[in-house]
């Protein structure tokens, strides 16, 4: 179907915003001065073309005239059906927003919906999370029968229900259900896979009643494991506010970036950060510069922009915010021509474990250590678990403590069987009880049990030393006791220190000096894969050492001498990706913006100028017609040698893009 024919929920998105609405019941006049015409046309005037919109916020108020729920004590106007009829007049999809667990006005008249907790919420009467409703309530129903009353009085093209993850509800009904399943409520775990499958049945009741009534409806479910989701949720929108207490700062973007693309090939991946600091935080307007990180990032892997906002209780949008927004997404849309239909491709797959009920994301020191570190070294990666395709990927990276379970040994079996390649680190490889590998003739280790050295230092030698000083290293992490397989070459030792760490009875052993070289060893090499004993990621996550970045560099070499993308002259904090498009073309996407720790918080004020980079595009037998800069257009010298085109680029700050045709 074309883009432009209705429904218009089939419309690819390609500039998304989301208005965060929660408005306090005592607050008068709410909606005085809301022009539903006039912030549909600046939105349009920004080239928005999916909005998001509270339709009950998690304080419980309603912005529409309800039947069923609360309309805001103060509400001078039907904000919401205003607002959705002006935004199908200038082509905005319009999806409304519900809090699926916070409604404090609704569970003040309905304690009975109120999640009682195993552990008294005291700690949240600063926040929104104070009072939570039980999803096995009549709660449900409620709101339920409030998103059918949107749907069949307004044009309605989605849903977003916030806030669905695992809680720790003791209610009768949750106790009697948990009883009546084998679970004891009494213990934690039980609760939260009890609470866990009730979030995940109200989002497919919410789901499949109201795709009933309107099938080509939009859902996302926020706070479920998006490997749960797959089929229930049409886009995925990635939450990741940088300069927010509560997430992983700007490590959160990459993680999800490089993880999410590879769910569900149907579903798009909007890019949600804010205009703000924090969600809740009215009076901060984040600079260019920083909303371009984070956008640019999303766009050089397949995200599309979304940026969340408040919107102030009398409805009118602030007009430094809407100049902000506009001067962001039109130096954006400069690239759409050669970005919207591009894809990644990357060639090396970092494993993780499976989704669980209590994960959101990948979100372990060593798979955010893992991101961080190809990212640096501008390896072009996705992030993958088993619910994902590992068939189109040169090497996999199994980082420090991804253990192979029968259905992950027979596929990296495939993989190793194909000649294809697989870095993995610390207890990565063993079997799910941690007592042998599961791999034997294919790994180049014997597990011997668990590294007696604290700390672990190695020693740089050979191949895998280059530009490493030639003195005992400190990995900051431990590590497994191995002895190598007969085909295995023992490329590093491991260096013990005088004596372990920790209190030893009498005193304190702080000072823990190398001593020598032992035949443990540190890494193992066979045909196609190579091992590190010491968690290496885990050890980059907590020193972050340029040697430790740099040994993985060498090992990375090593097994890919042939990246898709190479690249020189290019500091560690800048971003270089891959991307392809379907006219034949390669896009290579340069971020040099610099997030800088200030005091309590990250930010991005500055995009320094990089000098003398140069790239090198891999291609695979093809020639390059052209390099160009883009949008301008710009032609770049550049040569042809050992199946790569090489050009030197002009000085970057900020943001490039480079495109490299090719042909037969």
């Amino acid at each position: 179907m074309n883009d432009d024919v209705f429904p218009m929920t089939m419309q690819k998105i390609r500039y998304s915003y989301f208005f965060d609405f929660h408005t306090m019941a005592t607050l008068p006049s709410v909606g005085e001065h809301f022009d539903a015409e006039g912030l549909s046309g600046q939105l349009c005037e920004c080239g928005v073309d999916f909005l998001t919109f509270h339709a009950r916020c998690n304080q419980g108020n309603a912005y529409y005239p309800t039947k069923v729920g609360i309309p805001h004590p103060g509400l001078q106007r039907d904000i919401v059906g205003a607002l959705a009829a002006a935004c199908h007049r200038h082509g905005i999809q319009f999806s409304v927003y519900f809090n699926a667990h916070l409604s404090d006005q609704e569970l003040l008249e309905h304690p009975q919906w109120q999640e009682q907790n195993a552990t008294p919420p005291d700690c949240h009467r600063d926040g929104p999370f104070y009072r939570k409703a039980c999803y096995n309530s009549g709660f449900g129903e409620h709101l339920l029968s409030m998103a059918k009353e949107l749907l069949t009085s307004y044009p309605i093209d989605g849903f977003f229900f916030d806030c669905l993850g695992a809680s720790d509800c003791i209610c009768p009904a949750c106790r009697a259900k948990m009883t009546a399943e084998g679970l004891n409520p009494d213990d934690e775990t039980h609760r939260r896979q009890f609470s866990d499958a009730s979030a995940y049945a109200l989002a497919h009741r919410l789901h499949d009643e109201l795709s009933n009534l309107k099938p080509d409806l939009r859902f996302f479910f926020n706070g479920r494991p998006f490997e749960h989701m797959i089929g229930v949720d049409t886009q995925w929108e990635a939450e990741c506010l940088p300069t927010a207490p509560w997430g992983a700062g700007y490590e959160q973007l990459p993680v999800m970036a490089h993880f999410l693309r590879t769910m569900d090939p149907q579903n798009q991946v909007l890019n949600m950060t804010g205009r703000f600091n924090d969600w809740g935080d009215f009076g901060s307007l984040r600079t260019a510069e920083s909303l371009e990180y984070d956008l640019f990032y999303g766009v050089a892997n397949g995200m599309r922009p979304d940026i969340g906002d408040h919107l102030p209780p009398d409805g009118r949008w602030p007009e430094p915010v809407f100049q902000r927004v506009k001067q962001v997404y039109q130096k954006l849309q400069q690239y759409d021509p050669w970005t919207l239909d591009a894809v990644n491709r990357p060639e090396v797959a970092v494993v993780t474990p499976d989704a669980n009920p209590f994960r959101y994301y990948p979100n372990s020191p060593a798979v955010f250590a893992a991101v961080r570190m190809l990212t640096e070294l501008k390896v072009q990666f996705n992030l993958v678990t088993t619910d994902s395709s590992w068939d189109n990927y040169s090497l996999l990276i199994f980082p420090d403590q991804v253990s192979f379970t029968p259905e992950i040994a027979q596929r990296v079996r495939k993989h190793l069987s194909s000649g294809r390649k697989v870095l993995a680190t610390g207890s990565s490889g063993l079997t799910p009880d941690g007592t042998s590998f599961t791999l034997d003739e294919e790994w180049p280790a014997v597990y011997r049990g668990t590294l007696a050295h604290s700390p672990l230092y190695f020693m740089p030698r050979g191949s895998f030393a280059r530009d490493l000083p030639e003195m005992p290293l400190d990995i900051h992490a431990d590590g497994v006791a191995v002895s190598p397989q007969p085909d295995a070459e023992v490329c590093m030792r491991c260096v013990k220190p005088y004596l372990n760490g920790g209190w030893d009875g009498i005193r304190t052993n702080f000072y823990t000096p190398p001593q020598a070289e032992t035949d443990e060893p540190f890494i193992l090499q066979n045909k196609n894969v190579i091992y590190f004993s010491a968690k290496l990621f885990s050890g980059y996550h907590k020193a972050s050492l340029r040697e430790t970045r740099l040994l993985l560099r060498n090992a990375l070499e090593a097994l890919i001498p042939q990246p898709d993308l190479k690249t020189w002259n290019l500091p560690s904090f800048a971003r270089a990706f891959l991307q392809y498009t379907p006219r034949d073309s390669a896009l290579v996407h340069i971020l040099t913006y610099c997030p800088e720790r200030r005091l309590a918080c990250t930010q991005i004020e500055d995009a320094p100028a990089v000098l003398d980079a140069k790239i090198a595009i891999r291609l695979n037998g093809r020639h390059a017609k052209y390099v160009k800069l883009l949008p301008c257009g710009t032609n770049l010298p550049f040569s042809q040698e050992n199946d790569y085109a090489i050009a030197v680029l002009p000085p970057i700050k900020g943001y490039a893009l480079v495109e490299v045709a090719m042909g037969k």
